[in-house]
């Protein structure tokens, strides 16, 4: 992905749409799974975690939808050259009412996320590039800008999650939440207790026997604690 200045890539929106995910859908299992877990039997928090990842990457994903429907433009922008700024009726869902309504009747997790994926026939969402052999559907010869990066103005950049959150209709997060890249609680608590229980590094334990020693299962889930091992592990290193 590429991205000239004065410009900004999708994925410095889906990094503060991480952010807002995690604060507004915060990791709270039941005590029984805590518990259950703390013995080693995951079947409850397993089944909480596929419950609790599903509606933070929906509500994401309508974040993501409800912003690049109403920000003013969207660019696509080759390896080397100018951007160029490009229809939205092209780039994004067709289908009616797709980007207000965030789902589609009946449609729920795994189903949702791939009729989405879909909807953008345009685009390789997971890398936010043009796809000319993506869809059937395109009445667009995209070869041209295949592998085109999609891009934001400056301008039209917001330059904090309460920005974002007014931009696209949501309700702000509370002030000391609205600092553009700052990390989740969960995850400043996570590199925390790894300091504490673990100053010299994790070893060749496994991320389920290191959440077991912080005793962490109530406070945030493995995704969380792998991403603050790996950070806590590149501290160590530079040392």
């Amino acid at each position: 992905m590429f991205c000239p200045e004065g410009f900004h890539l999708i994925r410095e929106i889906e990094l503060m749409v991480e952010n807002i995910a995690e604060e507004k859908l915060p990791w709270s299992p039941s005590e029984k799974a805590v518990n259950l877990a703390e013995k080693e039997q995951y079947f409850e928090l397993d089944a909480y975690e596929i419950k609790w990842s599903h509606a933070k990457k929906h509500l994401q994903y309508r974040l993501i939808d409800n912003f690049l429907n109403v920000v003013e433009n969207i660019w696509i922008c080759p390896p080397r050259g100018s951007p160029l700024k490009f229809s939205k009726l092209v780039l994004l869902p067709t289908t009616l009412g797709f980007l207000n309504r965030g789902d589609i009747g009946v449609l729920r997790g795994d189903d949702y996320f791939t009729f989405r994926e879909n909807e953008y026939s345009a685009v390789n969402t997971a890398h936010w590039v043009i796809d000319k052999n993506k869809s059937s559907r395109q009445t667009v010869d995209f070869s041209e800008f295949h592998g085109w990066s999609l891009c934001i103005k400056e301008v039209d950049f917001p330059k904090s999650e309460d920005k974002f959150l007014k931009s696209t209709g949501f309700s702000p997060l509370a002030s000391e939440a609205t600092s553009k890249g700052r990390p989740p609680k969960e995850s400043k608590l996570a590199i925390s207790l790894l300091k504490t229980h673990f100053p010299d590094g994790i070893g060749d334990l496994t991320v389920k026997k290191v959440m077991l020693k912080i005793d962490g299962h109530g406070r945030f889930n493995l995704k969380t604690l792998e991403r603050a091992i790996k950070v806590h592990e590149d501290t160590i290193l530079t040392k």
